[in-house]
């Protein structure tokens, strides 16, 4: 599913899809055996939305409705809620008590939809980060150690011509 959205959460579907295929989302697909509708608003809930499906009985994410019957339970969410609750920065419960999410469906179905089922892309950037900082730590070492080269060849030269 290559994202062609200007949404937030359609990066975060993608992550998803490719999570399913980790030992970590295996285990999620095995533990819930649920299907999820998700319906994405750029700005209103209801309007302008993009729909989603985790299907976590087969382990897949796919764009546009369930075909397959009804889903467990469908979710309504703003782009910026829909991604607020997926990266763990707001509690479904709490969203659904705001009206930041719309829920029909199996309550129960819906009760299991939490952050856990998401993968961690707070900790996938800390690791990006973290290697960044490593590669840039090393080329400032090597940055110096060239410079420090360098003026001893500049000393070097300077120290010739003034035998000479």
């Amino acid at each position: 599913m290559a994202s062609s959205s200007d949404l937030k959460s359609a990066a975060l579907m993608d992550q998803m899809k490719a999570h399913f295929s980790t030992d970590a989302g295996k285990a999620i697909t095995k533990k819930i055996g649920l299907v999820y509708q998700i319906n994405i608003a750029r700005k209103k809930l209801g309007y302008d939305e993009e729909i989603y499906v985790v299907d976590l009985k087969k382990g897949e994410v796919t764009k546009g409705p369930y075909e397959g019957g009804k889903p467990d339970a469908t979710f309504s969410f703003t782009d910026e809620d829909f991604y607020k609750v997926a990266t763990g920065k707001m509690n479904p419960q709490i969203a659904f008590m705001r009206g930041a999410m719309r829920v029909k469906g199996s309550l129960s179905a819906a009760q299991k939809f939490t952050p856990d089922i998401f993968p961690k892309p707070a900790k996938m950037s800390t690791s990006v980060f973290k290697l960044r900082y490593k590669k840039n730590q090393r080329s400032l070492s090597n940055l110096k150690q060239i410079r420090k080269h360098d003026e001893e060849l500049q000393l070097t030269k300077l120290s010739n011509s003034f035998n000479e």
